[in-house]
């Protein structure tokens, strides 16, 4: 053996290469070849062996998989269904595991640092028993089954919370939990079960992650948000600063309300807002910096409750409105709301147009202009009647000499009326705003008498990158 392959640092170079998630990304990463060359390096010898299952169990799709390095593990059934699912076999775990076998699993479970167990019962591909599930409580008391553990993504049944106790390690930085149960099935008595599964899941991260960063949390129509804001505005979280909540139903004002009392939250993802209701406490974010909302649309009074003074990132996807006089009214309800705003990503959802008047966009962003921080403004219009031309360009070089970013599309139908820019307006951008990198329109028109007026010099700025859907050159 070359002397090379003596050194660990070497090794663990080498191996890394065999990660899947290094060509696949972290969410898909299985590669049966690749996985089976590290389990083949791992028996080579023992020098390779450490270096091996190092990235061999680094990352898990099955919560199950780890005890089958139990010799004492039993297979006691071949074919258990579970809600129609396909037939898969069910494994038992012993109560009088010996000690050296449970020696053996930490050998391998110290080096996993993502679980991903949000398989549905439906497709599961292999369990183990109830009592099995007592078995590893009662061995493993407040340890958790793999210390090390980073990123944990786990579904939550009818069966409740206890199966993911063992695995909540203090280590872990990013928790994403899905809630699901059959909405045929929701009694009244169900609700009370679902409310208590969450209090007790959100009393058990508060108590066993207290330095949990991320945490995303999906729940199902049946289950209302309520069960899940409640206690999470009530937990000793500490270094909570990103929470990403998916509802199937739609989160109230009270919710809003409630999120707003976990001061340490600096990033904030939410599905749907319903605000149709008479308007609570104002909802105040005071240290939020990021806000992703998805599927609102502008009729619902969400953003009339919710200020954050700091934000400086506000995402909105598939936003649903009316008319330009909606939108006008939500953009001016944006740049009051949020002051110290430099980015902005705003998508529309589609919709029907005919019979709208048409609006320039200088005068529908204009509530933006008093903020002069402002390094990014994406706007996807679709097929809003939204026209855009040189003296546009002027005014956003003129309101944000710290642009960075300007993407302003809509539908390529449309484009050919209304994207009417031209050399000047973007001389005056370019020139204006030096820090320009990336401006993406749905039109251009380059005039053969604008080319005869260009400047000998070119402006000094970072401009790279320019991507139109429709040009003409005259």
């Amino acid at each position: 053996m070359h002397r090379a392959l003596t050194c660990i640092d070497i090794l663990d170079e080498v191996f890394i290469w065999f990660d899947p998630a290094n060509f696949f990304g972290a969410f898909n990463c299985v590669d049966n070849d690749r996985t089976q060359t590290l389990a083949r390096s791992a028996r080579v010898c023992k020098i390779f062996f450490q270096p091996a299952i190092r990235v061999l169990w680094r990352r898990l799709e099955n919560a199950i998989i780890i005890f089958h390095t139990l010799p004492s593990l039993v297979q006691v059934r071949s074919d258990k269904r579970t809600q129609g699912g396909l037939p898969h076999p069910e494994y038992h775990i012993p109560e009088d595991v010996p000690a050296e076998e449970w020696e053996r699993l930490s050998v391998y479970a110290v080096h996993v640092e993502t679980l991903s167990a949000s398989q549905g019962p439906s497709v599961r591909e292999e369990e183990i028993t109830q009592d099995s599930w007592r078995t590893l409580r009662g061995h493993f008391h407040d340890k958790p089954i793999f210390p090390n553990l980073r990123d944990l993504f786990w579904l939550i049944d009818d069966d409740g919370p206890e199966r993911i106790i063992p695995f909540l390690s203090p280590t872990i930085d990013w928790l994403s939990v899905s809630c699901s149960t059959p909405s045929w099935e929701f009694t009244p008595d169900r609700a009370q079960e679902w409310q208590r599964y969450l209090t007790v899941l959100i009393d058990e991260l508060s108590t066993r992650i207290p330095g949990l960063r991320h945490l995303t949390l999906s729940t199902c129509a049946s289950i209302p948000s309520s069960f899940a804001t409640s206690p999470l505005s009530k937990a000793p979280f500490i270094a909570l600063s990103a929470l990403d909540l998916y509802n199937a139903d739609s989160l109230q004002p009270s919710d809003l309300v409630a999120l707003s009392r976990i001061t340490s939250l600096e990033v904030l993802e939410l599905s749907v807002v319903d605000c149709q209701a008479n308007l609570l406490h104002p909802a105040r974010f005071d240290n939020l910096r990021d806000l992703r909302v998805y599927q609102q649309s502008a009729t619902d009074r969400v953003f009339d409750i919710f200020t954050a003074p700091s934000l400086q990132r506000l995402d909105v996807r598939s936003f649903r409105v009316e008319s330009t006089s909606d939108l006008r009214r939500m953009y001016a309800l944006w740049a009051r709301s949020f002051p110290a705003l430099q980015e902005l990503v705003c998508t529309l959802d589609e919709h029907d147009a005919a019979g709208m008047e048409p609006c320039s966009i200088s005068s529908l962003v204009a509530p933006f202009c008093s903020i002069r921080d402002l390094r990014m403004l994406c706007l996807w219009l679709d097929t809003l009647p939204i026209t855009i031309g040189d003296d546009d360009l002027s005014t956003f070089a003129e309101a944000w000499p710290s642009l960075e970013t300007l993407i302003i599309q809509g539908s390529s139908d449309l484009a050919q009326e209304y994207y009417v820019v031209g050399l000047p307006g973007l001389i005056a951008l370019t020139g204006k705003c030096p820090h320009l990198r990336d401006l993406r329109l749905s039109g251009v028109r380059v005039r053969s008498e604008d080319v005869a007026q260009l400047p000998r010099d070119s402006p000094v700025n970072r401009f790279r990158y320019l991507l139109t859907g429709y040009s003409t050159l005259s």
